[in-house]
């Protein structure tokens, strides 16, 4: 008999389903990716991790029959939901589609393990930090005063709520990972620490002289992808479902980050930086007590801050390197 285990990935080419179809892969699992119906064919064949899933399937996540018909097909032993959405956050003409993303399309996903998969699956909501955005304590733990400032984090809230319904009334397994700051290589260059790294192998070949940064002193709690989807997998492998969070539980400056991108390409940030003068906004910094998932289910961050903005600068600038050559 089989007993290969079965994982479906909502969300499966993001930087958090990549790493972690690598994970279950080396574990035996077999792995199902979900991603976009329009996502094109020739796009998975480029892509390193490829190899780490047993079959993609292109469904519309918002369609209650197709989120049925994959599940009750491949019967999984667990989900784990990271589908979300990149739009401006303080942007409200794409209400519908975060909360489609971010909550609705979820609720699908737990109402077909309720009524068909109870004993079956469990699943794993990938929720964010920006859910205690407008807190006044630091660090945030997980009984923090929810308290979202934008539709994005309004939307993960919700979703998290849903979680905790269903688990509740339903007798799921099913747990929220309420994820801070994490990067990689795979990050897309939107983001600070990627945007900053790209500049830096930019700066160093010559092709850019310069870096504009908003807020140097703006603190956060960045870690690594790779620890964070070995804690997405360790909390479905406990006894009792529960909601956790994932940090490093350690805050950085900008100036922080900068500074060790431009040390890594053998440069001065202050020869290269400038600052926007727009005033910045005073919050409460979102750092996590990750001291709840250390205790229960003894996972903690490897990979060092240090370690992950020098990855970041090392890859970035082989990649723009190889850009240059065309």
């Amino acid at each position: 008999m089989d007993n290969k285990k079965t994982a479906v990935i909502v969300g499966a080419f993001g930087q958090d389903g990549s790493y972690l179809a690598e994970l279950l892969h080396a574990k035996g699992y077999s792995v199902i990716g979900i991603i976009r119906k329009n996502r094109s064919n020739e796009i998975e064949k480029h892509l390193s991790f490829a190899y780490a899933y047993s079959h993609i399937a292109r469904i519309d996540i918002d369609n209650q029959d197709e989120v049925q018909a994959l599940l009750l097909r491949f019967k999984p032993n667990e989900i784990y939901y990271l589908a979300t959405t990149n739009e401006n956050p303080l942007d409200f003409s794409h209400y519908d589609t975060t909360f489609s993303v971010n909550t609705r399309s979820l609720a699908l996903f737990l109402d077909v393990i309720a009524k068909h998969l109870r004993n079956k699956t469990r699943i794993f909501y990938a929720a964010s930090c920006n859910v205690f955005m407008g807190c006044s304590v630091c660090p945030q733990n997980e009984q923090s005063e929810i308290s979202p400032l934008t539709l994005y984090g309004l939307s993960k809230a919700s979703g998290m709520a849903l979680v905790k319904m269903y688990r509740a009334q339903y007798g799921i397994f099913g747990c929220s990972g309420i994820l801070y700051n994490h990067e990689s290589i795979r990050r897309r260059a939107n983001f600070l620490p990627r945007k900053v790294s790209l500049a830096v192998a930019s700066i160093a070949l010559g092709l850019e002289s310069s870096l504009a940064l908003n807020d140097l002193n703006s603190i956060k709690d960045w870690g690594h992808t790779k620890d964070y989807v070995r804690a997405m997998w360790m909390i479905l492998q406990a006894s009792t479902a529960d909601d956790f969070i994932i940090s490093t539980g350690v805050g950085h400056t900008v100036r922080d980050l900068t500074e060790l991108a431009f040390s890594a390409a053998g440069l001065e940030y202050e020869n290269y930086v400038t600052t926007k003068s727009t005033q910045p906004i005073i919050r409460t910094p979102l750092i996590g007590d990750n001291l709840k998932i250390k205790e229960t289910i003894g996972w903690e961050p490897k990979i060092k801050f240090e370690q992950l903005i020098y990855e970041l600068v090392q890859h970035d600038k082989e990649f723009v390197a190889t850009i240059k050559k065309y």
